[in-house]
């Protein structure tokens, strides 16, 4: 069974976060596939199948670095608001981003 796509474009969230006044961004994505076996008396009692996907959203604000990270369906501006709510407290760290190059 293939892993359903993502619920979220990537793209939206770095934008909703740069129009948000965050100084960098970037987005982490993963997606999981499980199949637990459930054992009775040496006998395969149950199988399952468990999807899951998970987007994190990285963000520096006035130098500090914020995190979020949400499971299942995604509110952008939630997850754009609870990073750049956490990088008050963060570190203080220059990003270390890769520059990407147009196609």
């Amino acid at each position: 069974m293939a892993l359903p796509p993502l619920s979220v474009d990537p793209e939206r969230v770095l934008s909703a976060a740069l129009k948000a006044g965050v100084e960098d961004a970037e987005v982490y994505w993963s997606q999981s596939r499980s199949q637990p076996a459930l054992f009775e008396a040496n006998r395969l009692k149950q199988v399952e199948q468990v999807l899951s996907d998970g987007l994190a959203l990285r963000v520096w604000q006035n130098g500090r670095c914020g995190l979020a990270v949400a499971y299942g369906p995604v509110e952008v501006e939630r997850l754009v608001e609870k990073a750049s709510s956490v990088s008050e407290f963060g570190v203080e760290q220059p990003p270390f981003l890769a520059e990407l190059s147009p196609p």
